[in-house]
């Protein structure tokens, strides 16, 4: 990869704003195309390649699920005032920390009011990988588990079979969320990681994507032309997140 290239790749990392705001004009089948191609370049433990990806234009849909948003994003916002009001009496909350926060509740509330507007949505899914699961549980592994990890380690594994199992999917979804996120940055298209689902009782948005049964849903991205702009990425300085050999001894890196 030549520097001139390289640097166009970290250009695209560091102005990869979430955009919510879009106009209303239509995103032609084929750019959307470009960032599913993008997508399925991720990558998938095991190369199981185990995403699913649902293109939502329909106005029905769109409603339905912008109800969902809407009644979420109301609930996320007294949340969020009564987590502002607890730091404030703790004063751990600065007036410039407040501003943004407000200024994201109501951006938030912004994009769900206009949901239905939003020329369109990607659900990336994942489907679990059957054979992983299978492999997990059977008598060889389980002997092998004993031997390397004796009988008590063995079990703690055991326990953690679900945790590994929901790892590993949501590392394949979001892998490939973010290539999504930079292959709209790149072609001048808006948009943003959600996670309506989240803020919704379990199942109901999986009910209106019509979602199998086993099939999960990583999150909702949102794609439009934005009515915005392109900028850097505000973050804090890196040093506060990153240590050297453990958790918590500071680094020179920064």
């Amino acid at each position: 990869m030549s520097s001139e290239t390289a640097e166009i790749v970290l250009d695209t990392i560091h102005t990869c704003r979430a955009m919510r705001r879009f106009e209303e004009r239509d995103v032609p089948d084929r750019e959307i195309r470009v960032l599913l191609d993008a997508a399925i370049r991720a990558p998938s433990g095991g190369n199981a390649q185990n995403w699913r990806f649902v293109v939502v234009r329909d106005a029905a849909i769109k409603h339905a699920l912008g109800d969902e948003v809407r009644r979420g994003t109301r609930w996320k916002q007294v949340v969020n005032r009564l987590d502002r009001e607890a730091r404030r009496e703790r004063e751990e909350l600065t007036p410039e920390a407040e501003k943004r926060a407000a200024r994201s509740d109501a951006s938030f509330g912004e994009l769900a009011l206009n949901y239905e507007t939003i020329p369109v949505l990607i659900c990336v899914c994942v489907v679990p990988d059957a054979s992983i699961v299978k492999a997990a549980i059977s008598w060889p592994s389980i002997h092998s588990a004993v031997t390397e990890y004796g009988i008590v380690g063995a079990v703690r594994l055991g326990f953690s079979g679900r945790r590994f199992t929901d790892q590993a999917l949501w590392s394949a979804g979001y892998a490939a969320v973010q290539n999504i996120l930079l292959a709209a940055r790149a072609k001048g298209l808006g948009a943003v990681l959600t996670a309506p689902h989240f803020l919704s009782p379990p199942g109901r948005v999986e009910r209106i994507l019509g979602l199998p049964k086993g099939v999960k849903l990583a999150a909702v991205i949102p794609v439009g032309y934005p009515s915005g702009h392109f900028g850097p990425v505000r973050r804090r300085p890196l040093r506060e997140f990153v240590f050297r050999d453990q958790y918590g001894t500071p680094t020179a890196i920064h």
